[in-house]
């Protein structure tokens, strides 16, 4: 039997949110090298029916008590997201994300939820306020937006953000000269 090897690749955790306004935060779970899981009681099979997947826990904290939880099942070798939607009350809030490891790691007939605190593998803590003024992190900004704009015709156009802009400006300069 092995134990499952799981980090945070990514989170974006915001630092300041509009009170009551619900956000997302996505967490880029990562699953190590490791053993093989099978006979494990982390074993799951992968969206492919890989047998050899981890059950990998990604659980949401805020000030100290958790407020959900998604299990990913993850191979070796690979990463998928999960998001979690959150509100917060006024005020300053600890937001802590959590990855568990299953497997050996967990003693026999018990649970990664029965040991918690001792099966946290990675986590990342942030300090979110809320704040009346403060922008909504899932509205875009009109740069944002623009920049989503030209994105997207570009991939329309096979080309990359920056040969547009190259053909912009040189389009530019033949007006000029013109």
């Amino acid at each position: 039997m092995a134990s499952s090897n799981p980090s945070i690749k990514a989170v974006d955790i915001p630092t300041e949110v509009p009170p009551r306004d619900t956000f997302q935060i996505t967490v880029t779970a990562r699953q190590g090298r490791g053993g093989d899981p099978i006979m494990s009681s982390g074993a799951c099979p992968t969206k492919t029916g890989d047998p050899t997947g981890w059950v990998t826990p990604v659980t949401l904290w805020v000030d100290g008590e958790r407020q959900g939880t998604e299990k990913l099942c993850l191979a070796n070798d690979n990463e998928r997201e999960a998001i979690f939607s959150l509100s917060l009350s006024p005020g300053e809030h600890t937001v802590e994300v959590r990855i568990h490891q299953v497997g050996d790691a967990i003693p026999l007939f018990q649970t990664w939820e029965q040991n918690i605190e001792s099966s946290t593998y990675d986590d990342v803590r942030q300090t979110v306020t809320t704040d009346e003024n403060a922008r909504d992190p899932s509205r875009k900004t009109p740069a944002e937006s623009l920049m989503g704009y030209v994105e997207s015709i570009a991939k329309s156009l096979g080309a990359s953000t920056t040969m547009l802009a190259a053909g912009a400006i040189g389009a530019i300069v033949l007006l000029g000269v013109l």
